[in-house]
Order: structure tokens, then C-alpha cells, then sequence
């Protein structure tokens, strides 16, 4: 009996390293751009034709060109390189700035086949309207059924066909961060503060634990890429990329522990990994899975 459990738990380690092994990397190369000495925080378009980076501390947003394999700036204002998004042909930014001593952010526009840049709002004192101006230009260029999500005074909340739903996943009393909605529009991948990553549907049922792993985005809508961190307290020891899938099955390391990996984020529609390293570079990964 023993030896036939033994059999057993030896099958499922080849079936699951055999699953690990279906994820190839076909290469992983850097990016030249000259625009800044380090760069930071990409950003892919879903189409995999550019991407957007900033610097260590967000001050600038600058857009990279793929096909012609250049980069320009967008703007060199502070705060502007902080969590850009690609908007259906469109940039969508935040900019900091000091009124009478006190922060306010302004969200703007920018025209890639004009380079122009477009104020959406005045300087506002409260991230919850400039979030609800990004929904509102997010959903009103949506055909068809409009989901967008986001966190508000850190809580979890989906706009569903212009209805709000605040979503509590975790029972126990968290903060949520970093939601992204899956390529098909029917799963929330998020982290929750001090419990992991998880992904639910619309309604908040949970579907997937994935541990913790940080900065995660959607490779397709079964694979989550992420980021697993270590540090003394003080400084980062090791920072590597991992690919999961839902069900389990697999979790593979992209990066090699020499390489401090950070902030993934993926061209859903090629399949391709954009990340920086802890020193400032830019570098793509292509990856298959079979």
C-alpha cells in the first residue's frame, strides 16, 4: 500500500513538471532607449507595438516604439509616469503638481498620432474623482458590455454596465491593491494586504489563491505573470518573475535569482512579457505555452 502511494505522489511530480515545462522562453532581450539614463514600470500596449516606462521616482512618462525600436517623452512633470494606462488608441496619465502648498493631480490625455495633450480635468485634490473620470472615459469608448475596476479608499470595486458593486473577497479586514480585470472581461486578479493574491468573478467568489506574488498582471485568461520579493527589511534581497496558472498546475520561474525582475506587465494579444530590472532596464520576454 505504501509503495503504491509512493508511485502515486512520484506520477503527480512528473505530470506537474511536465506541465511546468509546457512554459518556454524564447528569448528575453533589452530595449535601447536613450531618453533616460534608467527606466522604470512598463507598461505594454495589448497589441505589443509599445510601451510606456518612467523613471525611479514616476517623474516623466515615455512611450517606446516596438516597430521603429525608439522611445520620446510624453511629459517630464512629476508623478506622470505613475500608472499610465493605453486607451483604445489613447494614453491616459496623472500629473502632480502644488496649489498654495498643497498636492493636487490632474488626469490627461495624449494623442500618439498627433502627440498632443489634452487636460481631462482640472487639478483635483481626491484620487476618487480623477479614478471616476478614467472610468467614465474608459467605458464611454466600450462597445458592448462595459466592466472596469478599481479600488477606492482601498476597497474593491467593479463598475458593471454603469452599476457600482463594492466587493468584499476576504472575509477578515484587508486593504485590496493592484486589480486588474481579465482580458475576457469575467475575472478580478487582486492583492489583498498581508493575505496574497487572489482572483474572483464579478460577484467576489474566489477562484484562485496564487500566493504571494506581487505586481501581478493577466498573461492570457488562465496564466497570471508576478513578481516574488524578499528583503531583510531594509533592502531588496532577490526579486524574480513566476508565471501561475489558476487551477495549480503550474508555477514557473521566468528569471533567473540573479536578475532582480520587477513589474511585469503583458501585451495580452502577443503573449509577451515587458519587466525592469532593480538597475533600470527595460527587458521583453517572449514566451510560449504548449
Amino acid at each position: 500500500m505504501r509503495k503504491k502511494r509512493y508511485l502515486l505522489l512520484y506520477f503527480i511530480g512528473i505530470v506537474t513538471l511536465t506541465k511546468a515545462q509546457n512554459i518556454q522562453i524564447i528569448s528575453d532581450t533589452e530595449i535601447k532607449q536613450t531618453v533616460v539614463n534608467s527606466a522604470y514600470y512598463p507598461v505594454f500596449k495589448e497589441d505589443g507595438s509599445a510601451l510606456l516606462f518612467s523613471t525611479l521616482n514616476y517623474q516623466g512618462l515615455y512611450l517606446y516604439s516596438l516597430l521603429t525600436e525608439s522611445a520620446s517623452a510624453i511629459s517630464e512633470e512629476p508623478g506622470s509616469g505613475y500608472e499610465p494606462v493605453f486607451e483604445n488608441g489613447n494614453i491616459l496619465f496623472k500629473q502632480d503638481m502644488r496649489v498654495q502648498g498643497r498636492r493636487y493631480k490632474s488626469l490627461n490625455q495624449y494623442n500618439a498620432s498627433n502627440r498632443s495633450v489634452i487636460p481631462l480635468t482640472p487639478p483635483l485634490r481626491y484620487q476618487k474623482d480623477l479614478q471616476s473620470v478614467r472610468r467614465k472615459a474608459s467605458v464611454s469608448r466600450t462597445k458592448g458590455n462595459s466592466v472596469f475596476v478599481t479600488t477606492e479608499d482601498l476597497k474593491l470595486v467593479v463598475y458593471n454596465n454603469g452599476l457600482r458593486k463594492e466587493l468584499a473577497p476576504i472575509k477578515e479586514e484587508t486593504g485590496y491593491i493592484w486589480p486588474v480585470l481579465s482580458p475576457d472581461k469575467t475575472k478580478i486578479l487582486f492583492t489583498a494586504a498581508t493575505k496574497g493574491t487572489f482572483v474572483c468573478d464579478l460577484n467576489g467568489v474566489i477562484i484562485s489563491s496564487l500566493g504571494d506574488i506581487e505586481a501581478s498582471c493577466w498573461y492570457n485568461n488562465e496564466y497570471v505573470v508576478g513578481m516574488k520579493t524578499t528583503d531583510n527589511g531594509d533592502h531588496l534581497l532577490t526579486s524574480s518573475l513566476w508565471m501561475l496558472s489558476l487551477d495549480g498546475k503550474t508555477n514557473r520561474q521566468l528569471t533567473e535569482n540573479s536578475v532582480k525582475a520587477m513589474y511585469p506587465s503583458v501585451a495580452v494579444e502577443k503573449g509577451v512579457i515587458a519587466y525592469n530590472t532593480f538597475e533600470g532596464a527595460i527587458r521583453i520576454m517572449k514566451v510560449t505555452i504548449r
